[in-house]
C-alpha cells in the first residue's frame, strides 16, 4: 500500500511546519517521515507538496480525512502519490484526436429556401449570365468589389472544380510524387545522420596560444608544415578572440607531432602548443559518473546501495522488505553517533546476484515508509591487495587470514576456553600452581585434568549466566545451524581477573553498549550493543586483536540469548564515554602524514613568530591537528 500523498492547491503562505501540524493529527503514533513543498528554480511556490507516512494505514486515514478540506481559504486535493515510473502515461495523440472530434462542426444540412427567394436567385443568375461577357459590367463589379481579403463563394467553387478536374487525371502521378518525396526524406535523414556522425568523430585537439594578431588558418597550416603531417588539420579560429586557435587531428600520433612545435616562432611570436582538455565534460563526468551497464554491475556484485531512506528505519525493516526476493548475506545501515538514527542510506547484499537484480527492478522508485526509494547498483567490496600482502611476514599474513575468517560461523565454538585459560582458572580455584596442574603426580594426565577443569568451569559459567537473565536454551543445538544475534557478541579467551570496566572501555569506542556480563573467574563475556552496525564494526576491529597477553576470540551469540526488552536505556555516562572515545580516535599522530591538499606554506613571517601564535591565528578558520 502507498505511504506517500500529494497535496494540491495549497495556499502560497503554507510552510512545511504548518503542513506537518495539519497532517500529524491523523497520524496517531505513526511518524511523518517526509514533508516536501515544490518550488521552481526561481523560488516560486508551485502550490503542491508531498507528505510521507511511516505506515500505509495513517496515509489512507489522512487521505480520507483531509481530502477536500480547506487550508486557509484554499480547498485542497489530497491524492495517493504513484510510484516513480509506474503512473500510466497519457496518450497525447489520442487526447488531441478526441478534442478535434469534439470541436468539429456538425455536418451542415441543406436548408430549403422559400419559393419566392429561390425565384429571385434564379433571376439574378440569369442577369449575371447575360452580362457575363460585357466589359462595362465587369468593370462595374471590380469598382464595387469590397476590400476584404476573403474570397467569394463562386471563386472558391471555381477553384474546387478546377482541382477536382485535375485530381481525377493525376491521381496516379500524385501517388508517385508522394513515394518520391518519402524516398527523398529518407535520403535526407540518412545524410543528416551521416553528418551528425561525422561531427561526433573524436578529434585529438591542441590549443595554440600567443598567436600573432592577424594570424589566419593559412598561417597555422604553414606553421605545422615543418612536422610533415599526413592528414588534414581541422582548424578553428574564434572570431572575437585574438591570439588563440584550435587545431584538431585524426590520430594521436599526429597530435604528438603538433605538440613538438610548442614554443616555436610564428612571425616573431613564440607560440604555445598545448593539449586541449574539455573541462566542462570532465566536470560532468565527475558530478554524474556513468553507471555502465547497471544490470552487469549488479550481476557481478549482488550488492545494492539504497538512499533517501527514512531516519527511523531499522535493519529489521530492510530485511523484511528484501528477504522476499532471496537470501541475504548482509544488511548494513550506518547509524549517526550523535542522533542515534540512520543516516538515510544503506547497503544490501544478496547471496545470489539474480535476486539483487529482481529487487532492483521491482523496488527502485517505489515509496517506502513515506519516501521514494532510490536504488543504485553497488560495487563489490574491495579485497585486500595480494601484491601488498606479499611483502608481509608469515605472522602478519596469518593474522590477516584469521581476521578474514573471523566472521565465518564454522570457526565458532560457543563457550570455547583455551588450554592456558583453563589451567589458570583451575590453579586459581584450588590454590595450586599452574605447574602442578600441568605436571602433577597421579594416574591422570594433563589433558584429562584440563578437560575436567573445563567442564566444571563451563558449568559454573552457565549457572552464573542464568542468574543474570541469560537464556541458555539459545546455546542448545548444532552451533552451525543456530541463528546468530546481530547486537550481542560473545568475547572469549579473556585473561583471568580482568575487570568488567576494562572490557566495556575496549568496546565502547565502537558505539553505545547495553549490558556487559562477565562471570567471576571466567574467560568468557557477553557484550551487547544498541545498534547492529556498531556491533559489526566492533567485531571487525577487535577480532583476533591483542588484549594484554592474549588475543580476543569473538563470535556473535545465538539469537535470543539476551532479552532486548530488559536492556537498560543508554545513560549519560555511556554517551560521555562514547564521545571521549570518539575524541581519542580523532587525535592525529604527529608522525602521520597529512591528507593531500590540507597543508599550507606560509611565507614572509615575522622573525618573532612562534608555533603557538601561528596556531592561534589559523585556528579561527578551522581545526588544527
Amino acid at each position: 500500500m502507498a505511504t506517500r500523498l500529494i497535496v494540491k492547491n495549497l495556499p502560497p503562505s503554507i510552510t512545511e511546519s504548518k503542513l506537518r501540524d495539519k497532517f500529524s493529527s491523523s497520524a496517531e503514533g505513526c511518524e511523518i517521515t517526509d514533508i516536501k513543498l515544490k518550488y521552481t528554480p526561481d523560488g516560486v511556490f508551485r502550490r503542491f507538496g508531498f507528505v510521507g507516512f511511516q505506515c500505509a494505514e495513517s496515509a489512507l486515514k489522512a487521505l480520507q480525512y483531509l481530502n477536500g478540506t480547506y487550508f486557509g481559504t484554499q480547498k485542497c486535493t489530497v491524492e495517493i502519490c504513484e510510484d516513480l515510473g509506474k503512473a500510466p502515461k497519457r496518450n497525447i495523440k489520442k487526447k488531441k484526436q478526441d478534442a478535434t472530434e469534439v470541436n468539429k462542426d456538425p455536418p451542415k444540412q441543406e436548408t430549403k429556401l422559400h419559393p419566392r427567394l429561390e425565384k429571385k436567385n434564379e433571376d439574378i443568375k440569369k442577369i449575371i449570365e447575360k452580362y457575363k461577357l460585357d466589359v462595362k459590367f465587369q468593370e462595374f463589379l471590380r469598382l464595387h468589389k469590397s476590400n476584404s481579403s476573403k474570397w467569394s463563394h463562386e471563386e472558391i467553387m471555381k477553384l474546387e472544380k478546377k482541382y477536382e478536374s485535375k485530381s481525377g487525371d493525376d491521381s496516379d502521378d500524385d501517388d508517385k510524387d508522394s513515394e518520391d518525396e518519402e524516398e527523398k526524406d529518407e535520403e535526407e535523414d540518412i545524410k543528416i545522420a551521416e553528418d551528425s556522425e561525422h561531427k561526433n568523430e573524436s578529434y585529438f585537439t591542441v590549443k595554440l596560444m600567443d598567436l600573432p594578431y592577424k594570424a589566419k588558418k593559412k598561417h597555422i597550416k604553414k606553421f605545422f608544415q615543418a612536422v610533415n603531417l599526413k592528414t588534414k588539420i581541422s582548424i578553428r579560429v574564434p572570431r572575437n578572440v585574438k591570439g588563440i586557435a584550435y587545431a584538431g587531428f585524426s590520430t594521436e600520433k599526429e597530435m604528438k607531432k603538433a605538440l613538438s612545435r610548442n614554443k616555436s616562432i610564428m612571425e616573431g611570436n613564440s607560440v604555445k602548443v598545448l593539449k586541449y582538455v574539455d573541462k566542462s565534460q570532465d566536470k560532468v563526468k565527475k558530478i554524474y559518473p556513468e553507471v555502465e551497464n547497471e544490470e552487469g554491475v549488479i550481476s557481478d556484485s549482488g550488492r545494492l546501495f539504497l538512499r533517501n531512506l527514512s531516519y527511523s528505519l531499522t535493519e529489521g525493516d530492510l530485511e523484511t522488505l528484501f528477504k522476499k526476493f532471496g537470501p541475504l548475506t548482509e544488511v548494513n545501515l550506518p547509524i549517526d553517533k550523535i542522533s542515534r538514527k540512520s543516516k538515510g542510506f544503506a547497503f544490501v547484499t544478496f547471496m545470489f546476484p539474480e535476486n539483487a537484480l529482481s529487487a532492483f527492478t521491482e523496488l527502485d522508485g517505489t515509496s517506502y515508509q513515506g519516501r521514494l526509494l532510490h536504488i543504485i547498483p553497488g560495487k563489490p567490496k574491495d579485497d585486500e591487495d595480494e601484491e601488498k600482502n606479499q611483502n608481509l611476514s608469515f605472522k602478519e599474513k596469518k593474522k590477516l587470514k584469521e581476521k578474514k575468517s573471523a566472521t565465518s560461523s564454522h570457526n565458532w565454538n560457543t563457550l570455547f576456553l583455551g588450554t592456558s585459560a583453563v589451567a589458570d582458572l583451575v590453579s586459581d580455584k584450588y590454590n595450586v600452581s599452574k605447574k602442578d596442574v600441568l605436571l602433577g603426580e597421579g594416574n591422570q594426565t594433563a589433558a584429562v585434568r584440563l578437560a575436567l577443569g573445563e567442564t566444571q568451569i563451563v558449568a559454573d559459567t552457565k549457572s552464573f549466566l542464568e542468574e543474570q537473565g541469560v537464556s541458555l536454551e539459545a546455546f542448545d543445538g548444532n552451533p552451525k545451524k543456530l541463528t546468530r544475534s546481530k547486537t550481542v557478541i560473545l568475547v572469549k579467551n579473556l585473561p583471568i581477573g580482568v575487570p568488567v570496566e576494562e572490557i566495556r572501555d575496549k568496546f565502547a569506542k565502537y558505539g553505545s553498549l547495553g549490558r556487559v556480563i562477565l562471570p567471576p573467574n571466567c574467560a568468557t563475556a557477553l557484550v551487547e550493543f544498541y545498534e547492529a552496525s556498531e556491533a559489526r564494526g566492533a567485531f571487525r576491529g577487535l577480532a583476533y586483536s591483542k588484549f594484554r597477553d592474549t588475543i580476543f576470540l569473538l563470535e556473535f551469540a545465538p539469537e535470543g540469548v539476551l532479552n532486548p526488552d530488559d536492556r537498560p536505556p543508554p545513560s549519560k555516562m555511556e554517551e560521555s564515554s562514547q564521545d571521549s572515545a570518539a575524541m581519542d580516535e580523532e587525535k592525529v599522530d604527529e608522525n602521520e602524514e597529512p591528507e593531500p591538499e590540507t597543508t599550507l606554506f606560509v611565507k614572509n613571517l615575522n622573525f618573532s613568530t612562534n608555533e603557538s601564535s601561528l596556531k592561534r591565528h589559523f585556528e579561527k578558520n578551522g581545526s588544527y591537528p
